[in-house]
Formats: structure tokens, C-alpha cells, sequence
């Protein structure tokens, strides 16, 4: 179910992501199951602190102004925490492989007394294996995680649906 759940989110983020937006708040409460006609579908809301990606050397003065920290930081990722660079649909990989671990060991791998704590943790620790949580899980699913959790962007799925398709084989 949990597979499932993750490639439908998947799908619309990479449809978002193809009209250039980033969502830049994912996380687990703004992902809604509906049932229509006995099938299980997952929406996904709020897209109320989105960004719409700009061209190179564009400069945003409204939302994402300096000192300005928008998002859940249980869920932001690292360069959305330290501020290092516009956000593409990397940092949304990052969320959705934070709401996976989540799904799995029914708690983010992240947590800490304050805010900042918090994201000083997803720009400098290493995330913790799921297997501390669900040692049953295969070694591959830590791997998956593991992936869509790197720090750099580079090394995290490109896509959305590249992490749904890593849990699906």
C-alpha cells in the first residue's frame, strides 16, 4: 500500500515538476487518500508555498526573501534548510523520501528540540537506516531511502518517479 501511496505522489509531482513547479512544502499532511468507486487515490495539497522555477540569475524578492525559512523542517531538505541555491524537484525527491521513511518506520528521521535543530540534522546527519526501525524490511529498501535522502542533490533520484520506480522492482 505504502508503494502504491508514494508512485501516485510521485506522478504528480513529476507532472508539477514538468510545468516547472516546486512544491517546497511535501510532507506527510498534505498528502490526502480518497476513495472513489473502491479504489484508494492519493492527492496531493497544498501547493499554497510552491514556486514556480525561474531562469538562472532571477531574483525572487517576495516569498523567499534573506532569513526567510519557508517549509516543514522535518521534511525540508538540505538546501532547503542551509539556503544554499534556488530549489528544483530534487528537494521535493528529498521530502518524498523523508514521507517513505516515514511510512515505513512511522516517525521522520529527523526530530529535535527546535526547529533549527532539526535542520541542522538534514543538512549534516546521516539519515538513520530504516532497518534500526523495520529490520524485516530488505537491505534494498534502506539502499532506496538511503538515495532519495543524499545530501547532495546530485546524488538523490532526479525524478519523483525514479524513486517510485526503485520501490516497485
Amino acid at each position: 500500500q505504502a508503494v502504491e501511496i508514494i508512485r501516485q505522489v510521485a506522478g504528480a509531482l513529476d507532472v508539477a515538476h514538468s510545468q516547472g513547479v516546486v512544491h517546497r512544502d511535501l510532507k506527510s499532511d498534505n498528502i490526502m487518500l480518497v476513495s472513489h468507486n473502491g479504489d484508494q487515490w492519493a492527492k496531493v495539497l497544498d501547493f499554497g508555498i510552491a514556486k514556480i522555477q525561474q531562469t538562472e540569475g532571477y531574483r525572487d524578492v517576495d516569498i523567499t526573501e534573506a532569513n526567510l525559512v519557508v517549509g516543514t523542517p522535518q521534511y525540508m531538505s538540505p538546501e532547503q534548510c542551509s539556503q544554499t541555491g534556488p530549489l528544483d524537484p530534487r528537494s521535493d525527491v528529498y521530502s518524498l523520501g523523508i514521507i517513505v521513511y516515514e511510512m515505513l518506520a512511522g516517525k521522520v528521521p529527523f526530530t529535535g528540540e527546535s526547529p533549527t535543530v532539526i535542520m541542522m540534522k538534514q543538512v549534516q546527519d546521516a539519515p538513520p537506516s530504516i532497518l534500526s526501525a523495520r529490520p524485516e524490511l530488505p537491505e534494498e529498501a534502506d539502499a532506496i531511502i538511503q538515495r532519495a535522502l543524499a545530501k547532495q542533490p546530485l546524488d538523490r533520484y532526479q525524478k519523483a518517479g525514479d524513486l517510485a520506480a526503485a520501490l516497485t522492482s
